[in-house]
C-alpha cells in the first residue's frame, strides 16, 4: 500500500460501470475489452459510439464499412429508429478495432472529431491498419463523373485491426505488466 489509497475507490467505481456491448462478431472481442479496462489502457479501454444517419451518404459509407470489416449480425444491421424525423442507427464498436493512431487523433479532439468524415490519402496510410479498395469513399459527384481521374482517394474510418494484433497487443501488456 502506497498510504494513500485515496484513487482506488474512484478506480474500481470506473471498473464497475457495465461495459458496453461491442456490434462485432467477434468470439472474444468482450475478453479483450475487459483486458484493456483491466489494464486500465489509455487508449482502448471503452467504445466508440456512432451514429449513422440514413440520408447522409458518409454516415452510410461507415456504416457500410463497420458491417463488412466487424460482421456485423443482420438483425442489429437494420435497427434504424426515427428521431426528429431523421432516420438514425447507433453502434459501439469496442476501441481496439481502430489502430493506435485513429484513437489517439480522436482522443486529441473528441467533441469535433467526425467518424463520418472520409480521410485523405496521407491520413489513411496514418490511420487505417490497411488500405482496402471496399473502403473507398465514393462522393456523389464521384459517383456521377464515371471515377474522375483527377479526384483524390479518400477512405472511410474503417475499423480494421485484425484480430490476430489485438492479441499481440495484449499479449505485450500481460507481459508488461509481469516484470513491474
Amino acid at each position: 500500500d502506497n498510504g494513500g489509497g485515496g484513487g482506488t475507490a474512484a478506480a474500481n467505481n470506473n471498473n464497475n460501470t457495465p461495459l458496453p456491448k461491442c456490434f462485432c462478431n467477434w468470439k472474444h472481442c468482450r475478453t479483450y475489452q475487459k483486458a484493456f479496462r483491466e489494464f486500465k489502457h489509455p487508449l482502448f479501454n471503452g467504445v466508440i459510439k456512432l451514429k449513422f444517419v440514413k440520408m447522409d451518404r458518409k454516415s452510410l459509407a461507415l456504416k457500410a464499412t463497420v458491417d463488412r470489416t466487424l460482421h456485423v449480425d443482420a438483425s442489429k444491421r437494420n435497427e434504424w429508429r426515427d428521431v426528429d424525423g431523421e432516420s438514425q442507427c447507433r453502434y459501439y464498436v469496442a476501441r481496439h478495432h481502430f489502430t493506435e493512431a485513429l484513437i489517439k487523433q480522436y482522443l486529441g479532439d473528441r467533441r469535433a472529431w467526425d467518424w463520418s468524415e472520409p480521410l485523405n490519402m496521407k491520413q489513411a496510410k496514418t490511420f487505417l491498419w490497411s488500405l482496402d479498395r471496399q473502403d473507398v469513399y465514393h462522393s456523389e459527384d464521384e459517383a456521377e463523373e464515371d471515377e474522375d481521374e483527377d479526384a483524390p482517394t479518400r477512405y472511410v474510418q474503417a475499423p480494421n485491426v485484425p484480430k490476430d494484433q489485438v492479441r499481440e497487443m495484449l499479449k505485450k501488456l500481460k507481459e508488461e505488466s509481469k516484470k513491474q
